[in-house]
């Protein structure tokens, strides 16, 4: 009885101990490896790293993306808004063509040539289409104007030939613009000024007026400022008095050297002369 009594006691705490033992790790944390992923729930960091540098990878590509698309949206909206504030010079658009290509060729200061692609030409233009086109009046004013600038700094270097010449031209674009002729009346007024000094610079220096200026012969073989500056006082007498030459020079090609230097810095009138063939190298100046 006693033994049965045992039997039964073992076979009891055998099936409680049996029932009290989990088959399978279900509470345990999972493992972590360093390489591959590993049995019994193991997870491997190499494969978390490349997750994460994949999804970084595709997040970077997304913001990259949105951005160009944003940068695009927001670069459409300034360009948008640049167009709606441009002033429209005309509702004609052949005559917003033509100011556009007047400002290009003003630009490049082809102001009246080449002769079929200018700022006058387009401009003028521009008024044949629409007389009243403020833009176009202010550009053919500019011309003037940029020609009347040139005229007073060639007649700032006494150079007044060419300060008419673009006087001329500022007339050829608008001739009842009050600038050309004020302007005008300033450079003769200068010119006249000039002569007198020079013409009073020649009689001062020279109670007794002499009519022949002595020359060295080697006068070409001077610097050219020394050349001037030799022939200087022959050419404000011719200036001032319109005198007629007569060189007398061996050589005449530097005779005739001499007469072009002196004709080309008396551009009021054409200097007339004679060459002599002698010895004495000198210039003498003689009333018409």
């Amino acid at each position: 009885m006693i033994k049965k009594y045992f039997y039964f006691l073992v076979t009891a705490l055998l099936l409680s101990g049996c029932a009290g033992t989990p088959t399978q790790k279900e509470n345990q944390p999972a493992v972590l490896s360093e390489s591959g992923s590993g049995n019994n729930g193991e997870i491997s960091v190499e494969k978390m790293q490349n997750d994460a540098i994949n999804q970084y990878a595709s997040n970077k590509e997304k913001s990259t993306a949105t951005d160009a698309v944003e940068g695009d949206a927001v670069q459409a909206d300034v360009d948008s808004r640049a167009q709606s504030r441009e002033i429209v010079k005309s509702k004609d658009e052949i005559v917003n063509r033509l100011l556009y290509l007047a400002g290009v060729a003003y630009g490049k200061k082809r102001l009246l040539t080449p002769e079929h692609d200018n700022a006058n030409l387009y401009y003028q233009a521009a008024l044949g289409r629409e007389p009243s086109n403020y833009y176009a009046t202010q550009g053919l004013a500019k011309i003037v104007e940029t020609y009347v600038d040139w005229a007073q700094s060639a007649a700032s270097n006494h150079q007044y030939r060419t300060a008419y010449r673009y006087l001329e031209n500022a007339k050829s674009v608008n001739p009842q613009d009050p600038l050309i002729s004020e302007t005008e009346t300033q450079i003769s007024s200068e010119e006249r000024e000039l002569k007198r000094k020079r013409a009073s610079t020649v009689n001062g220096n020279n109670p007794i007026v002499s009519n022949r200026y002595y020359l060295p012969p080697n006068l070409f073989r001077l610097s050219e400022e020394e050349i001037l500056a030799k022939m200087q006082p022959i050419i404000d007498r011719v200036a001032a008095k319109q005198e007629r030459l007569v060189i007398n020079w061996a050589n005449d090609k530097e005779a005739r050297t001499i007469y072009q230097i002196v004709n080309s810095r008396t551009p009021e009138f054409r200097v007339r002369a004679m060459i002599h063939h002698r010895t004495d190298y000198s210039i003498e100046l003689k009333p018409h």
